[in-house]
């Protein structure tokens, strides 16, 4: 067999049966999204289609899970399913895709699991997530490495602005670097006009928002 057909036969094994393992892991809510996404057009060629559905998928799986944890706001509509088709799909297919795999996310947040979903979603596409627990260790980890982009929790005891109090610490250390907060109320304007006036990128508490934002911070200065 040629290796055009051994690509063909991949291709039409390979995603149906990750469309139905989806479909039994995730269960009926995540179908309207299911349906929106196979509506997307794939734009890259014949051998890329394949690798980079799969990353939509990984990607796509994540962020419905970080939706539809405790606390957060569940795929409720048609409407939301089509924005995280339409998410995903702009990120893989732009003429940027490129400039995301290999980026590198120093997160940071005294509760790792809390955004473990969200993680997921961004090393689906290749990007490389450095997690920290606290503001000093960041601190040094910035030393260390560049990074393309922070995103920060808020309150870490026993300061209740430790987002806050990160961000000036690494202003004033003339980094540079994206800083995206998310945490809960984030997404209240009260909260995004003090993370904008104090020089964040951005600050939400919506998964699908950090994500757009996060990739939106990363091409910026890739």
């Amino acid at each position: 067999m040629s290796a055009d057909n051994w690509i063909k036969l991949l291709q039409a094994i390979v995603w149906p049966c990750a469309i139905v393992f989806t479909l039994v892991y995730l269960g009926t809510p995540l179908k309207k999204f299911l349906t929106n996404l196979s509506e997307i057009t794939f734009t890259a060629g014949p051998l890329e289609t394949t690798v980079k559905r799969q990353e939509i998928l990984q990607a796509a799986i994540s962020l419905a899970d970080a939706v539809r944890a405790p606390g957060a706001k569940p795929i409720a509509d048609t409407e939301n399913a089509r924005k995280v088709a339409r998410l995903i799909d702009k990120i893989i297919t732009s003429k940027d895709s490129q400039k995301i795999k290999g980026t590198s996310i120093l997160w940071v947040d005294d509760k790792p699991s809390n955004n473990m979903y969200e993680r997921n979603a961004f090393e689906s596409l290749g990007i490389k997530i450095i997690t920290s627990v606290s503001t000093e260790d960041t601190l040094e980890k910035l030393k260390l490495q560049k990074y393309d982009l922070i995103i920060s929790d808020m309150g870490r005891l026993p300061d209740a602005e430790a987002g806050y109090t990160l961000l000036k610490a690494i202003q004033k250390e003339k980094i540079s670097t994206p800083f995206i907060i998310y945490a809960v109320g984030g997404d209240k304007p009260d909260h995004k006009d003090k993370a904008y006036s104090s020089g964040a990128f951005g600050s939400t508490s919506n998964a699908l928002e950090l994500f757009e934002s996060a990739i939106d911070a990363i091409e910026s200065v890739a």
